[in-house]
């Protein structure tokens, strides 16, 4: 059963729940009312409540004194709001309880001075009560005396905390934890963290029902777990909701456990990990498993490692991931160990703007009035619709029509302008026929855009119980609906559009989203900024791998390097035998030993995510650089959790070559001017007749046809916003400081066997298989031909032909920066094993061996050279 079903199942006399807890709410208010009156207004000339006023106020004062009377009243009012709002009370009996030890507690302590003095004589009757004084006072119980003053106030102030413990289902060490990080935490942050502690005692309304039917306790806990859905507004905010998440962490942590022993290194002392066998399903069960972290290597590449967890930890980030901002497969690849000194807590959702209530963008009779204006134009040029269905989006509404039998659809597409004219519209899209559909789809713009928020969609269920943990939030569709895609099932995403179009919104968009579900060792960033301005303003977060690039020399040398991490990667998945990166981290992070992972110090690895701002830069200064790492990492870096998303403002051919085209398949079109720029990125016509100002065309990976969406809007402030919260969670642990420093050195190592060449000035013109060499001098060629081949660069060599599937001497002189003679002796070397056959004049080598089995032979010191 459903949240829904269970608020409109019948209740008490065939009623509904929710009309039930109405009623009781509201009665169980003014009982309380009623009473709190009776206590305030009663004097010595009579009572407001009359003369049963006079007897509350009799027996009130009496079982727990003139103070302490209110305190039950207080409950009572409590109960009835909670009973209002529709909230349901988890163990009752044991509440009740807690909270009627709590009050005689309290009794108590004001009863302690007056304990001696007669009861005749003395005021402290009323103001201990009856209950009160009768575990205190001398002619009593006479804990006083037992006890002693202080240790009566400490002997009850302990039960009055732990009473209060049980009545409000708060969990001690969560509260302790959370005042102390409250304390420690920045001023303009205290309040969001204040609303998280009392959020951590109150239960989850969307999950309780759920918890109900699924306790901690039950034996089936591989059945899954259906979410509470719930239509009516929100009534808690995200930042209670993560105290309510970490509150139920922490109690399912108390519950019994056994250790896991991680081995000792030189790096790290031994870690003992907590293992929780009665997680619940829904709950974060997996995420205290044993992951090594990144080392502080001595190049310096900052990578911790060896970190320790356990259950006494503070707050980490997977301790505070809410189940309203986290799916499941995404709280299943998140690491367990924070990679920082202080612990990571998600960013609150009160940092993006909420988006306001409006209303439709067009009303229903002027839908009507459309509909019927179509249907009139269309038959003015002979072809006979029926409208069937009419869906309004945030900047257009979609009208689908039927045609009549016999009516070809061609006739249809060629009427855009027409139907723009008869219509009054900017532009009409038909999309011809809907997939899936036997109908034709007529996209109208709005008179009045309404726009989408980020918030909107980081809210949705759409967003907030996506699997992956790389989902991004697009937009929404043309029926209003959030869109989310899934960055790691695409794999790499192409934005192209003209100047103001939404490119960089969007691009913003797909990077919050990332970075608000996401703690930094679970995604790290490349970002490349050519303009120097788009993506500057994340600089200094946590999950930046790098400083952001700005330069092109810096950009190829980035490049490079992701495609070195790549092939790193790729080796560490082939010495497991696993085929991805999900494979890869569940065996790292597997809770009882893997025989895969025997005798192997295995680090967690994340998600690697390179956003590119502006292509058309780095290909007219450095194509061959760049186009050459761009195509190896498209094509192969899906495996290991690497993903590209690039954005250019010039979708020419000259940019978005048909090697890059060809390894994005999900591409991003926004409005354009002409047809060949639109077919340039979608490879059909339709991002010119688009708005702008984020209206797009989004073609997802094996679709036929693109999807108009209109894209999320997070401002600058929102944005600004974000980067300073998590600037102040953590300061950048980078792997690299600077790529081109590393690509100094690999240019150094090659200075030695190549400097010759470059130093004479050999220049090349690739011809084919071979490159006619332009030299001043010949002695260089000489000179080179009586060096002898060094094994490493054959290795190298092979390596480079086989991975590129090229047997080409231009090729080794590009990647190995080495002379034409040396790439020849190279290529004949290759020949004499057996690897290529010989020259074809201008065309390359055949390859005569399989290039994935001799790669993986080479590898495992299978064949040397």
């Amino acid at each position: 059963m459903n949240g829904s079903d269970a608020r409109q199942s019948p209740g008490v006399l065939g009623l509904r729940t929710e009309v039930v807890n109405d009623v009781l709410g509201i009665v169980i208010i003014l009982t309380g009312i009623f009473l709190f009156l009776s206590l305030a207004t009663h004097t010595v000339d009579g009572n407001l409540m009359g003369v049963l006023g006079e007897k509350i106020y009799d027996w009130l004062t009496f079982l727990f004194g003139i103070y302490a009377a209110y305190v039950p009243v207080i409950v009572i009012l409590l109960w009835g709001i909670s009973f209002w709002r529709g909230r349901r009370w988890h163990h009752v009996p044991a509440r009740v309880a807690g909270g009627f030890a709590a009050v005689v507690c309290f009794c108590a302590l004001l009863a302690i001075p007056y304990a001696n003095v007669d009861f005749a004589t003395q005021p402290g009757f009323r103001v201990g009560g009856a209950l009160g004084n009768f575990l205190v006072h001398r002619e009593c119980l006479n804990f006083r005396n037992l006890l002693g003053v202080g240790g009566c106030y400490l002997v009850f102030s302990s039960f009055l905390l732990g009473s209060l413990l049980i009545a409000g289902d708060v969990h001690f060490r969560a509260l302790l934890t959370l005042v102390w990080q409250w304390v420690c935490t920045p001023k303009f942050l205290r309040w969001p963290n204040l609303l998280a502690v009392w959020g951590m005692s109150r239960p989850d309304p969307a999950i309780a029902d759920a918890d109900e039917e699924n306790p901690l306790d039950s034996d089936d806990e591989d059945e899954p777990l259906t979410r509470v859905e719930d239509d009516s507004p929100t009534k808690i905010s995200a930042l209670q909701r993560l105290g309510m998440i970490w509150g139920r962490q922490m109690r399912k942590l108390d519950k019994e456990s056994e250790p896991i022993s991680v081995p000792e290194t030189e790096d790290r002392d031994k870690a003992v990990l907590v293992r929780d066998s009665d997680a619940h399903p829904h709950e974060l069960a997996q995420e205290q498993g044993a992951l090594s972290s990144k080392t502080i290597e001595e190049d310096g590449s900052k990578r911790e490692k060896g970190n320790v967890f356990t259950a006494t930890d503070e707050l980490s980030a997977d301790a505070l991931a809410s189940d309203d901002l986290l799916g499941p497969s995404a709280r299943e690849d998140e690491s367990s160990l924070p990679l920082f000194d202080q612990p990571y807590q998600p960013p609150p959702l009160s940092i993006f703007q909420e988006p306001p209530r409006l209303s439709n963008p067009v009303s229903e009779q002027e839908m009507q009035e459309l509909a019927s204006i179509l249907e009139k134009t269309l038959s003015d040029f002979g072809i006979a619709v029926r409208v069937v269905n009419i869906e309004q989006g945030p900047t257009v509404s979609r009208i689908e029509a039927e045609p009549a039998p016999g009516v070809k659809i061609s006739r249809i597409t060629g009427l855009e302008a027409d139907l723009a004219r008869a219509m009054r519209a900017e532009s009409v899209r038909i999309v011809a026929p809907i997939p899936g559909r036997g109908t034709v789809g007529f996209e109208i713009p709005n008179k009045r855009r309404v726009p989408v928020y980020l918030r909107h969609v980081i809210e949705s269920p759409h967003f907030r119980d996506h699997e992956s943990p790389l989902a991004i939030a697009l937009g929404a569709t043309t029926t209003g609906e959030p869109f989310v895609g899934d960055l790691a099932s695409m794999p790499h995403l192409l934005i192209a559009g003209t100047t103001g179009s939404g490119k960089s919104v969007c691009l913003n968009s797909i990077i919050c989203s990332i970075l608000f579900r996401m703690p930094p060792d679970v995604v790290k960033f490349i970002m490349i900024d050519p303009k120097r301005v788009e993506l500057n303003v994340y600089r200094d977060i946590p999950h930046l791998l790098a400083p952001v690039v700005s330069d092109v020399r810096g950009a190829a040398a980035a490049l490079k390097w992701a495609v070195a991490e790549m092939e790193m990667r790729f080796r560490k998945l082939a010495a497991l035998a696993v085929r991805n990166i999900s494979a890869y981290n569940s065996i790292v992070r597997s809770e009882e030993p893997h025989p895969k992972a025997a005798g192997r110090n295995l680090e967690y690895m994340p998600h690697i995510v390179i956003v590119i701002d502006e292509l058309a830069d780095l290909i007219l200064a450095a194509r061959n650089e760049v186009e050459d790492s761009i195509v190896r990492l498209a094509q192969m870096s899906r495996a290991v959790g690497m993903h590209l998303i690039i954005a250019t403002q010039r979708p020419s051919v000259n940019v978005i070559t048909g090697i890059i085209k060809a390894n994005f398949p999900c591409r991003i079109a926004f409005k354009v001017s002409q047809k060949v720029d639109s077919r340039t990125i979608l490879d059909c016509n339709g991002a010119e007749t688009l708005l702008g100002k984020g209206d797009m065309l989004f073609a997802p990976t094996g679709s036929q046809r693109p999807i108009r969406l209109q894209g999320c809007y997070a401002s600058d402030s929102e944005v600004e916003s974000l980067a300073n919260y998590l600037r102040s969670q953590q300061a950048p642990h980078y792997w690299k400081e600077s790529f081109i420093d590393e690509e100094e050195e690999g240019v150094e190592e090659d200075g030695g066997k190549g400097s010759d060449e470059r130093s004479n000035g050999d220049e090349t013109e690739p011809d084919g298989d071979g490159s006619r060499p332009r030299s001043s001098a010949s002695g260089s060629r000489s000179c080179e031909e009586s060096d002898p081949i060094d094994d490493d660069l054959l290795r190298e060599a092979v390596r480079i032909v086989l991975t590129h599937r090229l047997a080409s001497t231009s090729l080794l002189q590009r990647k190995l920066r080495v002379g034409f003679a040396r790439a020849g002796r190279l290529m004949d070397e290759m020949e004499e094993r057996g690897i290529v056959g010989p020259s074809l004049g201008p065309k390359p080598r055949d390859i005569l061996v399989d290039p994935e089995e001799y790669l993986q032979k080479l590898d495992n010191g299978e064949i040397l050279l």
